[in-house]
């Protein structure tokens, strides 16, 4: 029998050999899928025009209350309110003192002449 001969293989073929890293089919086909379910999405957005929008939804339930807020700046000072009634006039006070004597009037005209009087004799008159 024939002996086989052995070949050498040089060391950067060898090296070579080591380095390629072997391809895992279960990964490569996720990969694929992958990039395939992206351009089936990318062509769904591409179909149409956007269709009219549903029907409202019922309205949902009241949140909680929020917590207060700070109080507000005061207003501004409102009108002057209207009168009120009239109080009772209080007691009297004392009489005060008596005013100064006011200027005399002018003279007024002379009235007429009296009725003519009784002769008197001259005796009583006082002549002797």
């Amino acid at each position: 029998m024939s002996k086989k001969k052995v070949k050498k293989t040089s060391a950067k073929a060898a090296k070579n050999k080591m380095l390629t890293p072997s391809v895992d089919p279960l990964q490569a086909l996720q990969d694929r899928v992958a990039a395939l379910e992206g351009q089936v999405a990318h062509w769904s957005l591409q179909e149409g025009p956007q269709g009219p929008q549903g029907p409202q939804g019922p309205q949902g339930e009241t949140g909680p209350a929020g917590p207060k807020g700070d109080p507000g700046e005061d207003g501004k000072k409102g009108d002057a309110g209207a009168s009120g009634p009239m109080g009772p006039s209080g007691p009297a006070g004392p009489t005060g003192p008596a005013g100064a004597k006011g200027t005399t009037g002018p003279v007024g005209p002379k009235g007429p002449a009296g009725p003519p009087g009784a002769k008197a004799s001259a005796e009583s008159n006082g002549e002797s």
